[in-house]
């Protein structure tokens, strides 16, 4: 599948940008279709239990130790292998690795990835597993059970104190796919939340729920597909200001 001025581009993001179709066979006419969607959000009233915490986003392909500054493909193609049946290993692999602005706890982590995906986990300095997150196949038709698509990644909630990374401390992000066949435009994303162990309490809660359009939802994602940043949560003070702080290279 390629797109208006770029030849080469075989498959990935940018297939289908604003303003233009993917590549259809021919003869298939479209048919114009209602889709609506929901998801459920729950909030908590904010009370000194809550702790901030801290959301960094981190891309494999991301090569700042390279050239100084952080520069995110997004995306990245895995090529088919020629040596795997001679060796039965089918496993590609990448790695990125990036340090930290702050100290704190991880509270949380998950991986993204595409089909393909065997995996992903990030690192500590020292070799330690910080969170291990693996990609949970669909297996029939429905909605959110497609077979052959990722429809969920495993997550990893640390307990509090358990999983803490230093200031300065160069973490390592592995994202491994398979490469049994080539994949085009795959993603290797993984998020943790950090929050300041100094301030870790009893979490309050959840008392209310709703349920609103998933639109919302998807320019959420749609905004995490984005180079390494760190996204500053509540502000116990002003709780409606928030921002982007670069990672520190």
């Amino acid at each position: 599948m390629n797109t208006v001025g770029l030849p080469s581009y075989v498959g990935g993001l940018y297939c289908c940008y604003d303003g233009t179709q993917c590549k259809v066979k021919n003869g298939v006419e479209s048919v114009e279709r209602s889709i609506y969607l929901k998801y459920t959000v729950k909030w908590v009233d904010w009370s000194d239990s809550i702790v901030p915490v801290k959301v960094f986003i981190l891309d494999v392909t991301d090569t700042w130790q390279h050239t100084g500054i952080h520069d995110c493909l997004i995306e990245y193609d895995i090529e088919k292998s020629t040596t795997g049946v001679a060796s039965n290993s089918f496993t590609s692999t990448a790695r990125s690795s990036m340090v930290l602005p702050i100290d704190g706890d991880v509270v949380y982590g998950v991986a993204h990835q595409h089909s393909g995906g065997i995996g992903s986990a990030l690192y500590g300095e020292d070799g330690r597993v910080i969170c291990s997150s693996k990609p949970i196949y669909g297996q029939g038709k429905s909605a959110g059970d497609e077979a052959g698509y990722i429809v969920g990644m495993s997550t990893c909630y640390p307990k509090p104190g358990s999983v803490r990374v230093v200031k300065g401390e160069a973490l390592t992000l592995e994202s491994n796919y398979s490469s049994e066949k080539s994949h085009t435009g795959v993603m290797g994303l993984f998020y943790i939340l950090v929050a300041d162990s100094s301030n870790l309490n009893q979490p309050a809660q959840i008392h209310e729920e709703s349920k609103v359009p998933i639109f919302f939802w998807g320019v959420s994602m749609f905004g995490l597909a984005v180079c390494v940043a760190v996204l500053v949560t509540y502000n116990r003070r002003k709780q409606n200001e928030d921002g982007y702080l670069s990672i520190a290279t």
